[in-house]
């Protein structure tokens, strides 16, 4: 399944993100899911290296890069070609200089090892394509010791517990439905 739904020459794969597109690009959806509201709650600072995972259309991608100023580092990864694709033309057209965007496995991203002070999971999880399991062991190992793990999701019965059940992240805090974890 996972194969299929991200395959870039899947014909599959292009029509479920093309319908997740206008989803995620809906004019609603800054009402909904207020991009400032959340990203308030996430522990952003200027100047500080952050990996965006999931990026999807960009939607979060756009107000991160301010937050972070012109002497921090944004890395957006999406496991869809086509995702990186739009997000890639939205950071050109509003030239944002601070943001790489590349496609990559959120299980195994191939970045270096510590070098990230925050990751952001923002509508990312619970997926049925990805093993948590694995994640959390990525998300750890991308971490700067004391590093930020940074997860929203409009899941309600999501457990955010389930993060700390490895022992590799302790909980921090929850604010506006934005679960703060600490690097273990």
């Amino acid at each position: 399944m996972r194969k299929i739904l991200f395959n870039n020459n899947s014909r599959i794969a292009r029509l479920v993100f093309k319908k997740m597109l206008t989803i995620l690009d809906h004019p609603q959806r800054q009402k909904i899911n207020n991009p400032h509201r959340i990203l308030q709650a996430a522990v952003l600072q200027t100047g500080q290296k952050v990996l965006e995972i999931g990026c999807g259309s960009g939607f979060f991608t756009m107000h991160v890069a301010p937050m972070i100023g012109d002497q921090g580092i944004l890395t957006s990864i999406d496991i869809h070609p086509a995702a990186v694709a739009e997000t890639k033309k939205k950071v050109s057209r509003l030239g944002l200089k601070n943001v790489t965007v590349m496609q990559a496995d959120a299980e195994n991203t191939r970045l270096d090892s510590s070098q990230f002070d925050v990751i952001l999971l923002l509508g990312v999880i619970p997926a049925p394509v990805i093993s948590i399991k694995r994640l959390i062991i990525e998300m750890h190992r991308l971490l700067i010791d004391n590093g930020k793990l940074v997860i929203w999701t409009a899941v309600p019965l999501w457990r955010k517990m389930s993060i700390t059940k490895s022992k590799l992240f302790k909980f921090i805090k929850t604010e506006n439905n934005v679960h703060i974890y600490s690097k273990v």
